[in-house]
């Protein structure tokens, strides 16, 4: 099985952040695609080194979202404390990309921290074992002051949402990746053995 990056394209962007909002944490959630199963999109990752991935991600996300974490809410990382998945952090290009998640409710966003204008960052978002993905909650750095981006957020699992699985992703000038760190591995050997992480909660 090979697992892969998706490439932004600017249809992609632009469905991507027409997304429904929810106004209370025990919103009901939407496991359940209703489109059919995206095309195949093979793309390389520019001037990475990185092998090319085949990106099975859907134009369009159908989960709900959240704009932010609720007030007071711990928010930590996953992968935290485990100094052999680099305490939750995946460091690249300059950046540290991490699946933030909230601890009063089991809901999750991609962060990324020592962002620049134009970056952008948001959710994989699985219910297939990572076979295919949708591209869900992208946001991006204009001109704000402070250097941490944080996608729109989405239940990770509940009685409603089962089977979950999330990774967090970033593009960073003319790179896409999405963070190496989590307790479900695909390796995808292409050149090397290189293996891509993510995770669920089920």
């Amino acid at each position: 099985m090979k697992l892969c990056l998706p490439m932004l394209t600017a249809g992609t962007v632009a469905s991507v952040m027409v997304l429904s909002a929810c106004s209370s944490p025990t919103a009901t959630d939407h496991a359940k695609d209703s489109t059919p199963k995206a095309a195949q999109h093979e793309a390389k990752a520019a001037g990475t080194g990185d092998p090319t991935y085949m990106a099975a991600a859907s134009s369009t996300c159908t989960y709900n979202s959240y704009s932010s974490f609720g007030p007071g809410e711990i928010v930590t990382r996953k992968g935290s404390g485990s100094n052999t998945q680099n305490d939750g952090y995946t460091d690249k290009h300059g950046r540290k990309l991490q699946l933030a998640t909230g601890k009063l409710y089991d809901r999750s966003a991609g962060r990324l921290t020592h962002a620049k204008k134009g970056d952008k960052v948001w959710v994989d978002i699985s219910h297939d074992k990572g076979k295919t993905w949708k591209v869900c909650g992208s946001v991006t750095k204009g001109n704000t002051i402070g250097h941490v981006l944080t996608s729109k957020i989405f239940i990770h699992s509940s009685g409603d949402v089962k089977n979950r699985y999330m990774r967090a992703c970033a593009k960073t000038g003319d790179k896409t990746w999405c963070a190496d760190i989590g307790n479900k591995s695909n390796k995808n050997v292409v050149g090397d053995n290189w293996t891509r992480y993510w995770w669920t909660d089920s």
